[in-house]
This record gives structure tokens, sequence and C-alpha cells, in this order.
């Protein structure tokens, strides 16, 4: 069955599609790795050791904001430290309007989710204060039909509440859900939470074969690659549903 056939299919038949795609945020959907590297300098200074993008990467992928504030020992319970941790936020906010931009491709898949209508969101560990202007300068806010971010729930990923919550906006099965990220947490969330876990190779993700023990279902290089597993399951959902 051809992708135009598929699509033509979905629409004649006015049903809710039966797949749904959840996506990380950082180091999935976006390169935000000059904005942190930005907003590091400008609240810590010659404080900060010296750091090239693949180390900024990598702290992306282990936690953003909440690995810094363990590497640099900051707690909220002292007054220094959260006025700092302020600083580090607002700074990152700042950067984020400025440099995050989507990765190579991720447009494009963007654009064949909605010519499939196969309907999408965001599930992130980042803040609300943080995720929104960036979504709406992207101009993502109105195109993804739900969005949890990190002090959405009281849990975060790796725990599976923030996908069950986002999923309760879709009408599919939690069989049918993929969640698309990039960190090993993304992949525990999404095995817990009865999804089908697609780790992205091409953001901040480590090498291949490190990453290929996490268990994901799937394993994508390039953005393209997901056009073809959502196409396949997509076909077997149809399928089951006329059964």
């Amino acid at each position: 069955m051809t992708q135009k056939n598929i699509n033509t299919q979905h629409s004649n038949n006015n049903k809710p599609c039966p797949i749904t795609v959840l996506f990380d945020l950082d180091g999935t959907l976006v390169d935000s790795t000059k904005d942190l590297y930005a907003a590091l300098q400008e609240t810590f200074g010659d404080a900060l050791p010296d750091l090239d993008l693949g180390e900024v990467h990598s702290l992306i992928r282990e936690g953003g904001l909440a690995k810094i504030r363990d590497w640099f020992h900051l707690h909220h319970s002292d007054p220094a430290h959260l006025k700092r941790l302020s600083q580090l936020n607002r700074a990152f906010a700042e950067q984020s309007v400025d440099f995050s931009t989507p990765f190579p491709g991720i447009e494009d898949l963007l654009a064949f989710l909605a010519e499939h209508q196969i309907p999408w969101g965001i599930v992130t560990n980042k803040i609300q204060r943080l995720t929104t202007p960036l979504l709406e300068r992207l101009g993502w806010a109105t195109q993804a039909k739900v969005v949890v971010c990190g002090d959405t729930l009281s849990f975060r990923k790796p725990h599976p509440a923030p996908l069950w919550r986002a999923q309760k906006a879709f009408s599919n099965d939690l069989e049918d859900t993929f969640f698309v990220g990039d960190s090993q947490r993304d992949i525990q969330a999404a095995s817990a939470a009865g999804m089908i876990g697609v780790l992205a190779c091409f953001g901040s993700t480590p090498g291949i074969s490190e990453a290929s023990a996490w268990g994901a279902d799937h394993l994508i290089t390039e953005p393209h690659a997901l056009k073809t597993i959502l196409l396949t399951h997509l076909t077997k959902a149809n399928n089951r549903h006329v059964e």
C-alpha cells in the first residue's frame, strides 16, 4: 500500500488515526546545545570548566538543568544556590529563543505527520516556563495536540506518568502510541508506560552500540526513518481495526 493510499483510506473513513506519536523535546526535536552552553557561560563565567559541545550534548541527554544542579552541587535549600539556579533558568530561557533549532529533517517529519493525519505531542522534562516560548517561536505550540512538561505533574521521566498523561489526549491504545526520545530514561519511560519506544540517535545520543543496549523497540539515525516505521504500524493498526 502506498503512502497516498494509506492517507486516503484514513480520510475516507473519518475515524481518528489509530496511532499517535509523542516526542521528547531537547536532543530529539530540537538541538539546544548552543542554548545551554551560552546559559552556562553567562551564569558561571570563569568558574565553568572547559566544555566542548559533545559534553554539553551529554548534559542535555542526562537531564539538562537537573544534571547541572548535581554537577555544581546546587541546592534549592541554599539561598545563594537558589539565586544561581534562577539565573541559570533565566539565561537558558533567553538563549532558547535565540539558538534552539529543529534538527535537520524534523520539520519534514512533522509535515508528514500532518499529511497523514497522525496526531502528535511532546513530553519533556523541561519546565513549562522554558518550553512554551520555544514552541511558540518554532510554530509548534498549535501543532502539538498535547504538551506535558517537567512541572506538569509531580513525576518526571523515566516515570511513565507523564507519558500516560499525554496519551489521555488521544483516542488510540497504548500499544499504538510511539514515544521518540534520545536518552535512556526516555526508553525506560516508554517501556514502563507500555508504549513503543523509538531511540533517536541523531541528537545527543552516544554511540549506537551503547544506545542499542537500552532496549528500544526501534532505533533511528535520522528523522526520515521514522516515517517507514509509522506507515508499517499504521497499516497493521488499520487492518486490526477492520477485523
